[in-house]
This record gives structure tokens, C-alpha cells and sequence, in this order.
């Protein structure tokens, strides 16, 4: 989320809003690519169920985030 709003931030001046956005996501998105590779890589079965238990209560904010992101493509 971080990276989403700070890329955008930084980017809307050089290239408009819309395209800092897209650009944004894309970085945000193969940032959790990357994280959720190196946690698939490194556990096991049992770990990996703990370690979604522990992040569901993102859930809500990861639906903003999407809701967010579509409304500025859209």
C-alpha cells in the first residue's frame, strides 16, 4: 500500500495521474509478487496456513486498495 501511494505521489507530476497510478500498482504488485515468493520458498504446508490466519484481517484494506484502483482506471 505504501508503495502504491508514495509511486503514485512521486509520479503524477512527470507523467499525470492516472499513468503514476497504473505504473504504481504495477511496482506494488510485483513487490507482493516477489514477497509472497520468498514466503511460498521458504515454509512449509503448516507455516503457510499460519502465516494467512495471521494476515485475513487485511482482507478489508486489500478490498479498498482494489476498489480504489479501479476507480481511477475506470
Amino acid at each position: 500500500m505504501a508503495v502504491l501511494i508514495m509511486g503514485a505521489t512521486l509520479l503524477s507530476g512527470p507523467y499525470g495521474l492516472t499513468t503514476a497510478i497504473l505504473a504504481a500498482f504495477d511496482a506494488a504488485a510485483a513487490l507482493f509478487l516477489i514477497g509472497i515468493a520468498m514466503i511460498m520458498r521458504r515454509g512449509s504446508a503448516e507455516r503457510l496456513r499460519q502465516h494467512a490466519q495471521r494476515y485475513d484481517a487485511s482482507r478489508p484494506i486489500l478490498m479498498l486498495v482494489a476498489a480504489l484502483t479501479i476507480a481511477a482506471v475506470a
